[in-house]
């Protein structure tokens, strides 16, 4: 099983991580000079060789792949209180906004990319151009990276997205550049790099780049974050007073290349993570029917209560019922068993768990319906219904051929030397032939060799059943764990033992389990599974001789299966906006093991745990922490001060006590809210100094830890929430 379990994470807040080379056309020259070192020749022996190599250094220019894209935020088409969020772009590759160079006038690294927030209304328009190097001619008085040049490697004749903004709303949401104060212009601080220590199963570090935008959202306002490209345009943002830079004579527009965009919409504040799901419906706290006491008839209400619902259902001769049905996800813990481990054959049909309970006149289907579905999920899967036949084939001819071995070697009375490993049973008919030839052989004797092995006994199934029923279950697990077959079918049955696959029709029978903005915790019915288990393994099986069989090959499979299958298994159902607006939801239990943790549709999130959770705190993933203000303040904002260093009994990267105040002086404009980022971060750099918890330099890192929000999280608890 995959270790699924999250530990704390640890971010490092980096400045820059500069790529070895950055984008381009590169040359590289190689010289070996021959001299001559005796005096008598001169130098008419000397000479020098040279060679020079081409070669180009790529990354993405025009398009960016999907998968460089980590995360956003705000989420598209997501509705929030982000009023006090700077939208951001988390990428996988650290090192992308320094390959290429803001301003290639300078030796100095300068970030190319930024991030622009255009609001409905806007004079802002989006385009797609049929080819790249449409780029080369922009319409007139378009100002169009003037110093554009082709490199190896680019694509010229594939398609590019531009948004061509007016020059005056560039100049009012453009971040500064100052290329004679680099360390102090808004361009510089919106960027940096993060790595994240013990993320995943090898705690190796992850590293991803961060571009934040200088603008906060309105309220009720549809708002587009682009992610541009400024190669070589630093030169045409305003300068350190925001005044323009561009010639408004010669341009009124100004046509940028965009690499990603994303839409959202800030609303009520009322729509926050935290508020939407500490509202969420809670009762009942398990999963189970909602209404019990609208519910007068004491039998139903009982079974309701136990997680049941009552299907329509057809029989065989065409009659109409209703019957109960219970799926896997259950309110309560359950410790019996309904399955015979003595049994002799296990259940060989769906219709041998129907469970009828005469003093209702009803039928129970939950195990015949996970039994029926085990099958039709293994038929599906060809490839693991074939793994499962010829491993069931191939292990019961072992079988026999092993324990017809074992009789000759008993009728010998001495040991017949084999080679060690699984065999089919031809190959283990031959081996057992050749080593009786060689034991002969040693005593002198001679043995006939058949001309055509005689193999009538394997299809025999008073042999399999003998066969079997000698040889004990752990020969035979022996026989069949290198099998590749067991190993697919082994793995196929872990991940089912895990409900992966299973219809959520099947998982919530009734909607009304599960309504919308709802939490439910859950037991796993381990019978249910069990039932589930047996219909898969169904596969491959049709006489009474392999009937007789496959108890033997279920406890093969069931000791493969042996660390993946945990005794309880608990887990939680949530059905909330917060699961779309908020991917990768971070999940940490108290009193279990996350062991599978997916998202059944947009708003659905499902995990189950090894062990009995009495808790479980949902949080924002680690890689949406945020850049902003603390929710539901306005202009002047109030922020908490991060210790750089230690002072005052707070450790670097600990949140202390102090505040910076943020004026409407730092702002471009109130109306539009575009930040002066110089302005705050030369505020929150002298907070610190007052407090003496500044850092050695105040760099994009520093920036971009002050800046930074936290991630929510929610407790949920059986009976409370916090």
């Amino acid at each position: 099983m995959a270790n699924t379990s999250e530990s704390p994470e640890t971010i490092e807040f980096i400045n820059q991580n500069l790529a070895a080379l950055e984008a381009g056309n590169y040359s590289l020259t190689i010289q070996q000079q021959v001299q001559n070192t005796d005096s008598s020749r001169g130098s008419e022996l000397d000479e020098t060789f040279s060679r020079t190599y081409d070669f180009a250094v790529l990354a993405p220019r025009f398009t960016l792949p999907a998968s460089d894209v980590v995360s956003v935020f705000p989420f598209q088409n997501s509705q929030g209180d982000f009023t006090t969020d700077f939208p951001s772009i988390v990428l996988s590759q650290s090192t992308l906004p320094w390959e290429r160079s803001g301003d290639a006038s300078t030796p100095q690294h300068v970030p190319w990319l930024a991030v622009l927030v255009v609001e409905a209304g806007e004079d802002a328009t989006v385009t797609q151009l049929a080819q790249a190097s449409e780029l080369q001619s922009p319409p007139a008085k378009t100002l169009c990276y003037p110093d554009l040049e082709p490199e190896y490697g680019d694509q010229l004749n594939a398609p590019c997205t531009v948004v061509d903004l007016s020059v005056d709303l560039f100049n009012q949401i453009a971040p500064m550049y100052d290329v004679n104060d680099l360390g102090h212009c808004d361009l510089t601080y919106l960027t940096h790099a993060r790595s994240l220590q013990n993320v995943g199963p090898t705690d190796a570090a992850e590293e991803y780049a961060v571009i934040v935008s200088n603008r906060l959202p309105q309220t009720n306002v549809k708002t587009t974050a682009y992610l541009v490209s400024l190669e070589n345009m630093a030169a045409f943002l305003p300068d350190s007073n925001y005044n323009s830079r561009i010639n408004s004579s010669q341009y009124d527009t100004i046509r940028l290349i965009v690499l990603k965009q994303w839409t959202f919409t800030a609303v009520n504040p009322d729509i926050n993570f935290t508020k939407l799901l500490k509202n969420t419906n809670r009762t009942p706290s398990t999963l189970q029917f909602p209404d019990l006491g609208s519910i007068t008839n004491a039998t139903a209400k009982t079974f309701f209560s136990k997680g049941y619902t009552a299907m329509n259902h057809t029989l065989r001769d065409g009659d109409s019922t209703v019957s109960w049905y219970r799926g896997p996800l259950i309110p309560a813990k359950t410790n019996a068993t309904v399955f015979n481990d003595s049994k002799t054959i296990p259940y060989s049909s769906a219709d041998a768990l129907l469970y009828y309970y005469a003093d209702q006149g009803l039928f129970d289907v939950s195990y015949a319906a996970a039994w029926q579905l085990g099958q039709f999920l293994a038929l599906q899967n060809q490839k693991i219904a074939n793994a499962l036949y010829n491993w069931k084939r191939q292990t019961a001819s072992a079988v026999v051929s092993h324990w017809q071995m074992q009789i000759l070697q008993s009728n010998l009375g001495e040991t017949i030397p084999l080679p060690s490993g699984v065999m089919s049973g031809t190959d283990l008919l031959h081996s057992t032939l050749s080593g009786l030839k060689q034991v002969l052989e040693n005593r002198g004797q001679s043995a006939p060799q058949p001309t055509k092995p005689h193999l009538g006994v394997q299809s025999s199934h008073n042999a399999v059943q003998s066969a079997f029923s000698h040889l004990n279950e752990t020969v035979i697990q022996g026989m069949t764990q290198n099998d590749p077959n067991l190993s697919t079918v082994a793995a196929w049955f872990q991940d089912l033992r895990l409900l992966q696959g299973i219809p959520f029709n099947y998982l919530v029978p009734d909607p009304n389990m599960l309504p919308e903005e709802s939490l439910r915790f859950f037991y796993v019915d381990l019978n249910w599974i069990e039932a589930l288990t047996y219909g898969a393994f169904s596969i491959g099986t049709s006489t009474e001789g392999e009937q007789q069989r496959d108890p033997m090959l279920l406890k093969a499979l069931t000791h493969a299966l042996a660390d993946s299958t945990p005794e309880l298994v608990t887990g939680f159902l949530l059905r909330s906006e917060v699961v779309q607006a908020f991917p990768n939801l971070k999940v940490e239990p108290t009193g279990g093991t996350l062991i599978r943790k997916t998202t059944l549709s947009p708003s659905v999130l499902f995990c189950l745990f090894s062990g009995e959770i009495t808790a479980v705190q949902i949080s924002e993933a680690p890689e949406g922490i945020h850049f902003g203000f603390p929710e539901e303040t306005q202009i002047p904002f109030t922020k908490d001060l991060i210790a750089l260093q230690a002072a005052h009994g707070y450790q670097p990267g600990q949140k202390t006590q102090f505040t910076v105040t943020i004026q409407d002086t730092s702002f471009r404009s109130t109306d539009t809210r575009v930040m002066k980022v110089t302005a705050v971060a030369s505020a929150i750099e002298q907070g610190l100094t007052t407090h003496g918890i500044q850092g050695k330099r105040f760099t994009a890192a520093e920036f971009g830890l002050e800046m930074t929000e936290g991630v929510q999280a929610v407790n949920f608890a059986l009976n409370h929430i916090s």
